[in-house]
């Protein structure tokens, strides 16, 4: 029996991880092995030459894949926001298969509004579509975390909750305070006693960003769960995501949207 077939464009890993995360709980397997990849994917998805267009230093675009007896899922890192349309339209005219999602999962940590912000995923959208002279493959829904029912099904959702802004580490936090509650409370006064006039503008160009106070703290617990590691390795292999913190509020309806835009009641 051919397996549906899934496409889910993310800004970042961290996002892969913690989509990831959630498919595994619901019996969805990491495929390693191309040998073990459901053969549309592998034909069309994985790239055959290196170095990817000619640059040594660039990580070569696979995405992760997850699949059960039934359903095969492709998570494909944009690594930036501007490119989640241009991947997204590459790749499914790539594969050029009737494709049963399409999906985007992104965040509002600018200045822009998730509104704001979907709007300008439309018109990139439209513009890729313009640039490549084809025809629109699939559709986004009138506003995010909302499902356009054609085939495929598309949505996009914008993390924390489709209406602030905020970021993937505003819902790790929630799950934080779940299960390593004191760990996070030492992590948020550790930043907070930090000398920042030692250390140059250069220093703390990272942490000044908007979400950078949130992503430093998540790194500190997940520098004390896995020493040395990443955090994706962390979302992987602790508990962020264990028992009651899949039902907090914003992981609770980041997974009611996927379960809605997969047609996976256990996600």
């Amino acid at each position: 029996m051919a397996r549906r077939l899934s496409y889910i464009t993310v800004e970042g890993v961290h996002d892969v991880a913690f989509i990831g995360r959630l498919l595994k709980d619901a019996n969805f397997k990491a495929v390693q092995l191309k040998a073990n990849l459901d053969p549309t994917f592998a034909t069309r998805l994985v790239p055959t030459a290196f170095p990817f267009e000619d640059d040594l230093k660039r990580r070569m675009p696979v995405p992760s894949f997850w699949q059960n007896e039934s359903h095969a899922i492709a998570l494909h890192s944009a690594n930036t926001d501007t490119q989640l349309a241009s991947r997204a339209v590459a790749s499914v005219q790539t594969m050029d298969v009737a494709l049963e999602t399409v999906g985007f999962i992104l965040d509002a940590d600018h200045q822009e509004s998730p509104a704001q912000r979907y709007k300008k995923l439309e018109a990139n959208l439209a513009a890729e579509f313009e640039k490549n002279s084809i025809p629109p493959s699939f559709s986004l829904p009138a506003a995010a975390g909302q499902i356009h029912p054609g085939l495929p099904r598309c949505g996009a959702y914008i993390m924390p909750d489709n209406s602030t802004q905020g970021t993937l580490e505003d819902l790790l936090l929630d799950a934080a305070g779940i299960h390593y509650a004191d760990l996070t409370a030492h992590a948020e006064n550790y930043l907070k006693q930090i000398n920042r006039s030692a250390l140059t503008q250069k220093d703390l160009e990272e942490i000044n960003k908007p979400a950078g106070e949130k992503k430093a703290q998540i790194a500190v617990v997940g520098s004390i769960l896995k020493p040395g590691k990443s955090i994706q390795v962390s979302i992987e292999d602790n508990r962020w995501l264990d028992g009651p913190a899949k039902t907090s509020q914003h992981i609770g309806e980041l997974r009611l949207f996927l379960q809605q835009l997969l047609n996976e009641p256990a996600i």
